[in-house]
């Protein structure tokens, strides 16, 4: 059978996945001594430019803001999508285009770096960490295209990355990689795409990098205080084909649990669940029924929240992030997000 090059694709998958707002990741957690980077020359019309000045980026574009304090601004070429825990750029010229059929791909995505002593975008490890993100998660074909540029930026450092691989035909696949550090934050804009329809994207995408702020987040103190959920589970073996009604392997279980929550008007908080599991079953055949009861169960977790425009985050201390739709119904804290729908009551 004959053999064709393996060629590489775009893994518009890992990209959605890519953008949620992740936080302690291994690769960037781990302490070690920091070290630059040199930086590479000549760079092509797809790649960092002068840009326009960043005292005109308020003109023919728009800002958008995340609650926990992260900023940017953006050009009237692309139009923002938001999808739960992702930002994604869409260049207008596209039109209304499926994310699946898309030659040019943007999104913007947040790493912690709380703890790891990173203060430059050109620490070996960040490098070391883009590099095999790129190759594990977009495709193994992708190889980098000499060292990291740097990125005139108002403030702070900005660094550029390129790698390439070969697509079908005569196409070649890009990943680019603009990147800086904000305090306790990595922040990346990644644009993956064919060679051709990235280029000329280098001025606007070189801009959204130097507009990017990490500010002070907003609380939305109506929603500050303790709020309480309670839920019960039950499963059973409904089962009577295969086993009759009094059969000991008909097993079932029920779960209650309740939770606290508590909003801190200063950004602080708090949660705290209790729950209690009890199992009943049995062996075929047995005469006696089996209990299994787990006892009153603890767990608790701190850290901090941030709230603005019907959107509300949470950072755990233990590196967990939720991030919900909310608003008040009722006097209940509705929250929305993942596919669930909860109730908070005061």
């Amino acid at each position: 059978m004959k053999k064709y090059p393996r060629r590489a694709s775009i893994a518009v998958g890992f990209l959605f996945w890519l953008v949620s707002f992740r936080f302690l990741p291994a690769g960037l957690g781990a302490q070690g001594q920091t070290q630059e980077l040199g930086l590479g020359a000549g760079l092509s019309s797809g790649r960092p430019q002068a840009a326009a000045n960043v005292n005109d980026l308020s003109k023919g574009g728009s800002t958008w803001r995340h609650p926990i304090g992260f900023s940017f601004w953006y050009p009237s070429t692309f139009t923002l999508k938001e999808a739960e825990g992702s930002v994604q750029l869409v260049p207008v010229s596209l039109g209304d285009q499926t994310s699946n059929k898309l030659p040019e791909l943007y999104f913007l995505t947040a790493e912690s770096i709380r703890g790891s002593g990173i203060v430059s975008p050109f620490d070996v490890r960040v490098i070391g960490y883009l590099d095999n993100l790129v190759t594990t998660k977009i495709s193994p074909y992708l190889a980098r295209k000499a060292q990291p540029a740097s990125v005139p930026m108002a403030g702070g450092e900005g660094l550029f990355v390129e790698w390439q691989a070969a697509g079908q035909g005569d196409t070649t696949v890009v990943a680019r990689i603009y990147a800086t550090v904000l305090g306790e934050f990595g922040v990346f804009l990644v644009a993956v795409g064919d060679a051709q329809a990235l280029e000329g994207r280098g001025e606007d995408l070189t801009a959204v990098l130097r507009s990017i702020t990490l500010g002070e987040g907003k609380l939305d103190q109506g929603i500050a205080g303790i709020w309480k959920l309670y839920s019960t589970r039950q499963l059973r073996n409904e089962d009577t084909l295969n086993f009759t009604v009094d059969d000991p392997r008909r097993a079932d279980m029920v779960s209650d649990e309740q939770t606290s929550l508590q909003l801190g008007p200063d950004g602080s908080a708090r949660r705290v669940s209790l729950w209690r599991t009890i199992a009943r079953g049995g062996a075929a055949g047995g005469n006696s029924t089996i209990w299994l009861d787990s006892g009153e169960q603890k767990s608790e977790k701190r850290g901090r929240w941030n709230a603005e425009s019907g959107t509300i985050v949470i950072m755990w201390e233990n590196g967990d992030l939720e991030q919900w739709q909310y608003a008040l119904v009722g006097g209940s804290l509705k929250l929305a997000g993942s596919g669930k729908v909860q109730f908070w009551q005061r």
